[in-house]
């Protein structure tokens, strides 16, 4: 099981990054795979580089939960269940929201600017989800294995950051 979900977050990964070069915004300097809660924004307290005007794409696996009905999640425990499970794995890109260390506020040909590059986020992420379905259906190992889209939200911006990270959740495994 845990292999898959490694496998299938690569996937997503691969998509994120098959989306750059042809991309209208900047291409984000860094591109990895992430544990924990959040990403880390704004400035580095070790190299004191600004991370959000580096640009950052991400993968990161969720919190699995209990899945007999997949992606609802179990509310009862019996034996042998569960008898699936679901994951959540996000994807993500941070961007530069104004560039930091200029004392005035966007103008609004800037904020339009940043609409623009926010929607282009928004488009990647759709189109990563395309190619993460093409994938699993190409796969024989996960040929017809149930995913969903739940959501590709903006969040911030905050200081200088503004992200959007999609929100994907796939079915995985069972225990007997």
């Amino acid at each position: 099981m845990s292999d898959t979900i490694w496998t299938m977050a690569s996937w997503l990964m691969d998509c994120l990054n098959e989306q750059f070069p042809n991309a209208t915004i900047p291409t984000p300097q860094n591109f990895c795979m992430i544990a924990g809660e959040q990403i880390s924004e704004d400035i580095d307290p070790i190299i004191g580089e600004d991370l959000c005007c580096q640009g950052m794409g991400w993968v990161r696996i969720g919190d699995p939960y209990p899945s007999s009905s997949f992606p609802t999640p179990d509310t009862i425990t019996q034996k042998c269940l569960p008898l699936g499970w679901a994951t959540p794995i996000e994807v993500g890109l941070l961007g530069c929201y104004h560039p930091g260390g200029q004392p005035e506020m966007a103008s609004c040909a800037e904020k339009t600017q940043q609409a623009e590059y926010d929607f282009a986020r928004l488009r990647i992420l759709q189109q990563v989800a395309c190619c993460f379905g093409a994938r699993v259906q190409a796969e024989p190992e996960t040929r017809g294995r149930p995913w969903t889209l739940t959501g590709i939200p903006v969040s911030g911006p905050r200081g200088n950051c503004i992200s959007r990270v999609a929100n994907f959740v796939v079915s995985t495994g069972r225990c007997c």
